[in-house]
């Protein structure tokens, strides 16, 4: 076996060791778990330690607690903070006032909505130049203007 097939054999092991004293396991995971524990005794030691801890958890017997627990309900209140009240009431005024105020500007059936032609081209900041001019002569070529002698302004957004 490789080094790498070995290590992932180990993992699915190991695994299966935690799931063995619950008897999570078919039997089917039980005779390839033993199979591989005959071939290595790290997760033949792992299994029976998990199965060690697991059987003196079980056997320890329950300890009674000094006082019992106790688990706060949660209240409902009739009232609300003042701060929620105003911090509630701002935002409805905030979106009345943007509504009057921006819905006179907006006619019917009259919208100025620019479509741009073809794609938006955002440049990274870790973009190289190579990058950026096969970006640019992109978008030359789709403008109809092949020419590289044409200048350019570099932003962050290029539409």
């Amino acid at each position: 076996m490789t080094r790498e097939s070995r290590s992932t054999a180990c993992e699915r092991a190991r695994a299966w060791a935690s799931l063995l004293p619950d008897g999570e396991l078919s039997l089917f995971e039980r005779r390839l778990l033993d199979a591989h524990c005959v071939r290595c005794p790290a997760c033949a030691r792992l299994r029976d330690d998990v199965g060690s801890v697991t059987a003196i958890v079980r056997a320890t017997p329950f300890d009674v607690m000094s006082r019992p627990v106790r688990v706060p309900s949660q209240r409902l209140r009739a009232w609300r903070p003042a701060a929620g009240v105003l911090a509630s009431g701002g935002a409805a005024v905030l979106a009345l006032v943007l509504a009057v105020w921006i819905g006179p500007q907006v006619r019917t059936g009259h919208t100025t909505t620019r479509f741009v032609s073809g794609p938006t081209i955002i440049i990274a900041p870790g973009q190289t130049t190579a990058e950026n001019e096969a970006i640019w002569t992109f978008k030359r070529q789709r403008a109809g203007n092949p020419d590289p002698g044409v200048s350019h302004h570099t932003g962050a957004v290029l539409s």
